[in-house]
């Protein structure tokens, strides 16, 4: 009786453009931006760069995350790395609104 050489493939997870993890990134690139802007002022660090300070640690965050899925063995997703430049960007809004 001949073999089955039909191999099932482990099924990929999708990564859909809306999710709750999505959401997740978006919230987390938030408040890594908010909290390390508050911190640099509270060092006593000028404005214009605490805010580019945030944006550094967030995208940092953002990369370290992806590259430390890809490690793992997860796919590294730009969806996810859009997410946190969305965060980021609605933060840095508020904080620029903010006086």
């Amino acid at each position: 009786m001949p073999q089955d050489t039909t191999r099932v493939q482990p099924s990929i997870p999708q990564d859909a453009w809306i999710a709750e993890d999505k959401f997740q990134h978006l919230g987390m690139s938030a408040a890594i931006t908010t909290f390390s802007y508050g911190s640099a002022r509270l060092a006593g660090v000028e404005r214009g760069p605490a805010l580019t300070m945030s944006i550094v640690a967030a995208a940092t965050a953002a990369i370290g995350k992806e590259i430390y899925d890809r490690r793992a063995g997860r796919p590294f997703s730009f969806k996810d790395l859009f997410w946190d430049a969305l965060g980021t960007a609605a933060a840095v809004m508020m904080l620029e609104s903010a006086r």
